[in-house]
């Protein structure tokens, strides 16, 4: 006689323990729980799990590889948030399975470095270093606009630039470069350029300062020269420095009337500030000889163009001998 007992295939699909190369497990592992959740830092790019079965006859797949009980599985990419990863765990009999889930985030970058800065035309100073965050940049009067461009060390990082505290273009990111806008409008004098990065967690930020200092114009020519009595000899030119000017014996002032041909321009008539275009105060004037200075200076505050009067007043008794003697030679 012959027994034949068939003894039915297990259906245990349970795991008896559950581990990851980076991260804590929460809640800790229980076979009973089949959800957990887990944090790792944004350096963390990917990670193992290494499951282990309850039954030693079970199958274990993990995101749909195929697992030995006890090692590890071969490397899961995490990106940047939720990364789901599941293990199925198949019983002896083939029909039982039990899949366990362990939701994976994996934090932003908090890296708000840039890795590059240019400013055209012009350069740096000094030269850039992602952990240095002052700059001056030295430009010519002729310098209207340069072009700011900033490249951030993470891709998924962010720019806004300002100017003078005022925004340019808004925000802008890209690995190879960013600038907001191409081309950022110089005033004479110090144009502060503030450029802040946010990291892709959105909390980290640094800053970043560049001054772009424009030189003032060198100008320091008068388009015209006017005076109120006699009228200058010779006519007035920008390029003609001296001049006389004839007045009538009793004359005892008189004003000038300069005009710079920058409007940025310093006026000093006898070292006083005259505003381009407009009237100087009377200058008094004596018998003879009386030496006027006109003396611009440049916006640059250190051109300057002298422009010299000589204004005649006559000696009132000189004319009166003249009077008396007219046929003397």
């Amino acid at each position: 006689y012959t027994v034949t007992v068939t003894r039915a295939p297990s259906s245990n699909a349970d795991l008896s323990n559950l581990a990851l190369s980076a991260g804590t497990l929460t809640p800790a592992f229980d076979a009973a729980t089949t959800a957990y959740t887990a944090t790792v830092s944004n350096a963390t790019t990917s990670l193992t799990v290494t499951p282990t079965v309850a039954e030693a006859n079970a199958t274990i797949t993990v995101n749909g590889d195929a697992v030995t009980s006890g090692a590890a599985s071969g490397a899961i990419a995490l990106s940047v948030g939720a990364n789901t990863i599941t293990t199925v765990v198949t019983a002896q009999d083939g029909t039982t399975a039990k899949t366990y889930t362990v939701t994976v985030t994996r934090a932003p970058s908090s890296n708000a470095d840039l890795s590059n800065l240019q400013v055209a035309p012009g350069t740096l100073d000094p030269a850039f270093d992602p952990d240095t965050l002052e700059y001056s940049v030295a430009v010519s009067n002729s310098v209207t606009s340069a072009s700011v461009i900033g490249t951030t060390d993470d891709p998924n990082a962010t720019i806004a630039m300002l100017l003078d505290g005022n925004p340019l273009g808004g925000i802008v990111s890209t690995v190879e470069g960013a600038s907001a806008p191409p081309n950022v409008p110089l005033a004479v004098g110090a144009n502060v350029i503030t450029i802040v990065v946010t990291a892709e967690d959105g909390v980290t930020t640094r800053t970043y300062t560049v001054t772009i200092n424009r030189e003032g114009a060198a100008n320091a020519d008068l388009s015209d020269l006017n005076d109120d009595l006699g009228g200058l000899l010779p006519d007035f030119a920008p390029d003609v420095f001296e001049y006389d000017v004839q007045v009538n014996w009793n004359a005892g002032s008189l004003t000038f009337q300069p005009t710079s041909s920058d409007p940025n321009a310093t006026i000093l008539v006898n070292g006083a500030p005259v505003t381009s275009g407009t009237n100087s105060g009377e200058i008094a004037l004596h018998q003879g000889s009386n030496v006027i200075t006109v003396t611009v200076i440049a916006e640059d505050g250190v051109t300057t163009q002298t422009y010299t009067i000589t204004v005649f007043r006559p000696y009132a008794q000189l004319l009166t001998f003249v009077a008396r003697y007219p046929t003397l030679p």
